[in-house]
């Protein structure tokens, strides 16, 4: 009975335990420390990078993922969760440690609904952009990425726009 339930949880969760079972040392240990190491070259930790660098605040991509990660959330309850079907779940920045961050920080934000409403030369602004019919999402950060209209081709769809205010 044990061997079935082995096979059926191996056989449904895809390869991410099976991915995860080969991670190296390093990143087991972070892990079990609270942070995972595949956070933090993710497009949220940089997308929230460029913007506070923006502002003139230059802050590591590391520093930003932990916060992130140490935040009482469920990001990343969820991660794990996620991670178990698929090992890049856990590069996933959720809306809400997106702003915290930045509340935390000493920033507003406020969300608008289109990008032509910024101005490049004054507004920074993080993007969520998603591909349509798709559960495939980005962070960007306007108007350093040039490409948040087309990352994922005519496919492209925004879904947030989140625009920061000091």
């Amino acid at each position: 009975m044990r061997l079935i339930v082995a096979f059926l949880v191996l056989m449904l969760s895809g390869c991410g335990i099976l991915q995860s079972a080969k991670d190296p040392a390093w990143v087991k240990k972070e892990r079990a420390l609270g942070f995972d190491p595949y956070h933090v070259q993710s497009c949220g930790p940089e997308a929230m990078q460029k913007a506070f660098s923006n502002f003139g605040i230059h802050i590591d991509l590391e520093s930003l993922s932990h916060t992130m990660q140490s935040s009482l959330s469920c990001g990343n309850l969820m991660r794990d969760i996620l991670s178990v079907f698929n090992k890049q779940a856990r590069q996933i920045t959720f809306p809400s440690e997106i702003k915290k961050i930045l509340k935390k920080n000493g920033f507003s934000i406020v969300s608008i609904k289109s990008l032509k409403e910024l101005n490049k030369d004054e507004d920074t602004a993080i993007v969520l952009i998603r591909k349509k019919n798709t559960l495939t999402y980005h962070w960007a950060c306007f108007p350093n990425d040039k490409y948040i209209k087309s990352f994922f081709g005519k496919d492209t769809l925004i879904d947030e726009i989140y625009l920061i205010k000091r």
